[in-house]
């Protein structure tokens, strides 16, 4: 049976790792108040958690969820209809093939950062909204019709301390989009067009993990298959690979 959270203490039994995390960071970005970010007990086994388009999920330490679960779950994230879905690894297949009806399979890279002790660059995290969201335009031009959205997002976070957006002379960004257990998650990179090419993202990057470093966290990122080499040749280090499930396009 699926249910709407209502005991948060739950949150203490997911397993480690990424969708634990993204979950915990939903939580304490905007508790259980919202319909638009809402947590899910589901068969007490693990906690699916819908924000705005995303969904993520995570089971329970020692879970171990029979195909019925399974079934319930996959269908009702179907219901949700969001554009993104987060899954373990190790996510049963009766699950995995159920969503496959509605959802491709991305490969994605998990990378620890590379060893940027050496950064000297100087960044800031004051940058007006406004003028993040003309960088990161260019990097996603498919969310030119989300800046609404975006930014009522982006500003409660940052209100709330659950993520940074950083940027190195005001042409390129990158965003922590959460710290929880220790480890910070960065996304959003991007560069002005006119300003590519000249290792600007690179030099962030450094700088950001150098930062989050020194403030006793792990920062790791992630990266679709067209990404993966920029990481590469960047020198960061490959954790894992996983799969970020998206909607398919009607056609």
């Amino acid at each position: 049976m699926i249910k709407r959270l209502e005991d948060t203490t739950l949150f203490n039994k997911l397993r480690s790792g990424h969708c634990r995390r993204r979950i915990l960071s939903n939580y304490h970005s905007y508790g259980c108040e919202y319909d638009f970010c809402s947590f899910y007990d589901f068969s007490n086994i693990g906690i699916i958690s819908a924000f705005n388009s995303s969904a993520a999920l995570e089971l329970f330490d020692g879970a171990k969820p029979d195909s019925e679960a399974l079934t319930e779950a996959a269908r009702f994230i179907i219901m949700l209809s969001p554009d993104t879905i987060e899954l373990p690894n190790d996510m049963p297949e009766i699950f995995t093939d159920i969503i496959a009806s509605e959802y491709d399979g991305l490969d994605r890279v998990h990378f620890d950062f590379a060893d940027f002790c050496g950064s000297e660059e100087t960044i800031t995290d004051d940058m007006p909204l406004s003028k993040v969201w003309n960088v990161l335009l260019s990097g996603f031009p498919e969310l030119e019709d989300a800046y609404e959205l975006w930014y009522a997002d982006a500003s409660h976070r940052i209100r709330h301390g659950t993520e940074r957006i950083y940027s190195l002379g005001g042409v390129s960004v990158a965003a922590v989009k959460y710290t929880e257990d220790g480890v910070a998650f960065v996304g959003d990179v991007s560069t002005l067009s006119s300003e590519r090419g000249k290792g600007n993202a690179r030099k962030l990057l450094y700088a950001v993990g150098k930062k989050l470093s020194q403030e006793g966290l792990k920062p790791v990122i992630s990266a679709l298959n067209h990404r993966v080499g920029f990481y590469d040749e960047i020198g960061f280090r490959r954790i894992y690979t996983d799969k970020i499930y998206k909607k398919k396009q009607e056609r």
